[in-house]
């Protein structure tokens, strides 16, 4: 218990226990990016942690964060090193690379209309903090059926996953999952499909969240990349009559890929790609990113189509 001046205090005494020197930090933790033209308290609402000897800053108060990793309302910001000959830095900027996340996924349609699916995600960075939240707060069976429900799916399944408190790699988690009645098809009919995500913790529709037509102040998003590798696996009797076209696009906001490919007689290989470059883009800079995002979003619409023999 207590506020971040407590955490960060409790921080520095547990290090310096360690021989490391580390010093508390007054800095901003909001949407307020622009610097004050003098000195002002109302810099700071906010105290953290630096460690000199790796030059790094860490926010104790966000149980979350992983280590070595600031959050987008806390990176390039103005900080203010509290000891002896106090100094000012910028806290780092956000790198896309460094908040990744890696989706696997395998699909199985059965001739019946059921589908099962199993997904290895890793999630490195930022991106690993929501769903560490939601695997720590959330039965992994709940988590499951609501993940499935965005594709308008039906089903059941469970997750397991890699310590929500080891801050210090990557969060992996596994999930299987199963919808006894995901379509009807009967003979000589055709099945018009679009890939659901399965349990990501990330569903593509999150984006519509940054999509405005147009911006009068800065967008707010966070750097970030993501890679999507799905494989669809169907029954014999099932032949694939259409696979949508690739698409890519990039420009300075990021890039956003997708390559549909035929990886057997009845498999297909999905892989998408998104990179959103910065943490934050002015409202003159929007436009670029609108058009990668929605790129992305169409992309879920896209659908392939399957006959039955």
């Amino acid at each position: 218990y207590g506020d971040c001046k407590d955490f960060s205090t409790l921080l520095i005494v547990l290090l310096k226990a360690a021989n490391i020197n580390a010093y508390p930090v007054a800095i901003d933790w909001s949407s307020q990016f622009n610097q004050y033209p003098i000195p002002n308290p109302a810099s700071f609402n906010h105290a953290i942690v630096y460690i000199p000897k790796w030059k790094m800053f860490l926010n104790p108060t966000n149980s979350m964060a992983p280590f070595n990793t600031l959050d987008t309302y806390l990176a390039g910001k103005f900080a203010l090193i509290i000891k002896p000959n106090s100094e000012v830095k910028f806290t780092p900027k956000n790198n896309p690379s460094r908040n990744f996340v890696g989706y696997n996924s395998k699909i199985f349609l059965s001739e019946s209309g059921s589908m099962k699916g199993t997904e290895n995600i890793t999630y490195f960075g930022t991106s690993s903090e929501l769903p560490r939240s939601i695997l720590s707060t959330q039965p992994s069976e709940i988590i499951v059926e609501q993940e499935l429900q965005k594709d308008n799916l039906t089903g059941f399944g469970k997750i397991t996953s890699s310590s929500t408190s080891n801050l210090i790699g990557p969060l992996k988690i596994k999930a299987t999952w199963n919808v006894p009645n995901a379509f009807y098809m009967s003979n000589n009919t055709e099945l018009f499909l679009s890939p659901p995500y399965g349990v990501s913790l990330f569903h593509m529709s999150n984006l519509n969240t940054y999509i405005n037509y147009g911006r009068l102040w800065p967008m707010i998003i966070g750097a970030k990349s993501f890679q999507w590798t799905q494989i669809l696996n169907f029954p014999e009797k099932f032949k694939i009559k259409y696979i949508p076209k690739n698409v890519s696009i990039e420009n300075k906001a990021g890039r956003f890929k997708t390559t549909w490919k035929r990886s057997g007689t009845h498999q297909i290989t999905i892989v998408k790609s998104l990179e959103i470059s910065h943490d934050i883009y002015p409202a003159n800079q929007y436009k670029p990113l609108r058009r990668v995002l929605l790129a992305a979003l169409q992309s879920k619409q896209q659908m392939i189509v399957l006959s039955k023999n």
